[in-house]
């Protein structure tokens, strides 16, 4: 998996999210996946459970006045095994391009035949980030 992989693939994520599209945002996924917040820890576990999380999101962050997600990846690092944390930095704007809102993610993402898929989120800030040379 190369930069530029892991851009386009938060550009496609980050685009299915503003648009609702379900099936795009299940299969972003791999299964089973895990979600740790600071409410506690979700195991997914396949696409459609997925997409029942996310269903509804889209038209509220519209409704919010965020049609876009707009994805910055921070930093990353990988191991040998085809698996790499991702920190990307979420920036929610209007149709206008006003931000609306920003949110910063930590991902692990696994390869796979069909490309990267993510295998954990952890959700909220982070003070520390990957050092990538980026």
């Amino acid at each position: 998996m190369t930069e530029p992989d892991i851009d386009d693939f938060f550009i496609r994520y980050g685009r299915a999210l503003a648009t609702g599209d379900l099936p795009a945002i299940g299969g972003a996924y791999a299964y089973p996946s895990l979600e740790v917040t600071r409410r506690g820890n979700v195991v997914i576990a396949d696409a459609a459970e997925m997409e029942a999380r996310f269903d509804g999101e889209a038209d509220r962050s519209a409704a919010a006045g965020m049609t876009q997600a707009l994805p910055t990846v921070l930093g990353a690092s990988s191991s040998d095994d085809g698996l790499r944390t991702v920190d990307v930095s979420w920036s929610y704007r209007d149709d206008h391009g006003h931000e609306k809102g920003a949110d910063t993610f930590r991902y692990v993402l696994v390869d796979t035949e069909a490309g990267p898929r993510i295998a954990v989120v952890l959700a909220g800030a982070f003070g520390e980030r990957l050092e990538t040379g980026r």
